[in-house]
């Protein structure tokens, strides 16, 4: 027998949400209703009951489900929603279920165990070539802001890279008006001799960026958003070198930005998804603000797709091209090599004004993803309960190709422009609470097998 304790709303809201009446902010509990079955068909839902959300609001999650009052909710639409709940990085288990009540009434129980939400992190970075350059730093973030899956984060770091970085997702607007969100960034960085100069010692690059990105979903699988923002770049050194490295004259650069997507998602579960694909079509275009010598545009274009022809094995893909139309700054080229977009072990690094990537991965469940309960003291039970494990293994390969430059310019630190790189490799893939998957991977060059093998630690997805 399912006891659970039923919904009841307050008589005076007038709210008109997808749970057919039921004003998601006014949610109260009548514990006089109990749930007395459970069922072994699918009717059709008559209410939808939100349990074990101690901080989400429950308009976040009825927004993220596809089932609604009147819907069936079969097998197939339950699991839907279960793996779109679980991928919004606030549960690690959510579980629907269905019962009837003793008025006689089909409820679907929607069942959630929340996570921990606010973390502090430290940062550490080491140039593998040069263990002098060094960076530190920490971050703090909240990853479920006024319980409305907004993102808050702060972080800071000092060495050779050296800033602070700010950013707040705000995936909707407003409880009713929850279709419309807002994404604030802002990143204000200076890097020592940057590794993209050739000429590099004594200069000192500095970057600062503002943006706003304000986005609308259509349903569950389409979005469309549109970005502004505002970035300057400035060379610094004791001679005038940075200012050959610039369009202005002055040695900073000014720049205005606008960005235009459509997205199409037909994945539920985004950290394995299976029999899916996403396609994002951009188009990006670039002026210079306090000088002339910059005016472009920038068409990008991204897929990907998913295929499980068994239980257990799984194929993934992804194409991602773009390439610049017009004038840009010298520091915009598109570079391919270990540190950029293809996992490699070459030591060279290209340049181009347009790129292609490619990736096709083979992926075996060792330890199918499964939930595991630990029990400790009772300050932080609640967050160690239905938590996800499992391990996997991929063997992948990766292309990329870039070209576009007639020739090379002596800002890069680049052996030659327009190149290409084919890489293979393995891995482990150890799915973990809360940042969903670690990533062990050992690659190689095809094109470069002398440069050895390389191993990294990835954490979370690839594709």
């Amino acid at each position: 027998m399912l006891c659970e304790t039923a919904l009841s709303v307050s008589p005076s809201d007038s709210t008109q949400p997808r749970s057919g009446g039921i004003n998601p902010n006014r949610v109260t509990f009548d514990p006089s209703i109990n749930l007395i079955q459970t069922y072994n068909e699918y009717p059709a839902i008559d209410t939808i009951i939100v349990v074990g959300n101690r901080t989400t609001n429950v308009f976040v999650i009825m927004t993220e489900m596809e089932l609604e009052a009147g819907d069936i909710a079969t097998p197939d639409a339950i699991k839907r929603d279960e793996e779109r709940l679980e991928s919004l990085h606030l549960f690690s288990q959510a579980k629907l279920k269905l019962g009837s009540m003793i008025n006689e009434r089909t409820a679907l129980i929607v069942e959630v165990t929340e996570l921990w939400y606010i973390w502090p992190g430290f940062y550490l970075a080491v140039d593998e070539n040069d263990l002098t350059r060094a960076s530190f730093g920490g971050i703090i973030s909240h990853e479920n802001f006024r319980g409305r899956r907004e993102l808050f984060s702060i972080a800071a770091r000092y060495g050779y890279i050296s800033g602070v970085d700010f950013r707040w997702n705000i995936p909707y607007l407003t409880s009713r008006k929850n279709n419309w969100a807002l994404d604030i960034k802002g990143s204000f960085t200076d890097e020592e001799e940057p590794r993209f100069l050739k000429d590099r010692e004594g200069i000192i690059s500095r970057q600062r960026l503002l943006s706003s990105r304000i986005g609308y979903r259509f349903n569950l699988e389409n979005y469309s958003w549109l970005k502004v923002s505002i970035r300057s770049r400035a060379f610094e050194s004791d001679d005038d070198r940075q200012l050959n490295l610039t369009q202005s004259s002055n040695g900073e650069d000014v720049l205005g930005e606008v960005e235009l997507a459509v997205e199409h998602d037909t994945r539920t579960f985004k950290a394995w998804p299976d029999n899916a694909y996403l396609i994002r079509l951009t188009i990006g275009s670039g002026i210079g603000l306090n000088h002339s010598g910059t005016g472009y545009l920038k068409p990008e274009l991204y897929t990907s797709a998913f295929y499980s022809p068994w239980s257990r094995f799984h194929i993934a893909g992804r194409i991602h091209g773009s390439t610049y139309l017009g004038d840009i700054p010298p520091y915009e080229r598109m570079l391919l090599g270990r540190e950029n977009k293809i996992r490699t072990a070459m030591l060279n690094v290209f340049e181009g004004r347009w790129r292609v990537l490619s990736t096709a991965e083979l992926r075996t469940d060792i330890l199918p993803v499964g939930y595991y309960t630990f029990e400790f003291w009772d300050l932080i039970e609640p967050y160690t309960r239905n938590l996800r494990f499992g391990i996997s293994t991929t063997l992948f390969t990766d292309y990329g190709v870039v070209g576009g430059v007639d020739e090379q310019t002596p800002y890069f630190n680049t052996d030659s422009a327009n190149g290409w790189d084919v890489a293979y490799g393995a891995g482990l893939m150890l799915h973990i609470p809360y940042r969903d998957m670690i990533r062990l991977e050992v690659m190689r060059s095809a094109r470069y097998p002398a440069d050895g093998l390389l191993f990294r630690v990835r954490i979370g997805t690839f594709l």
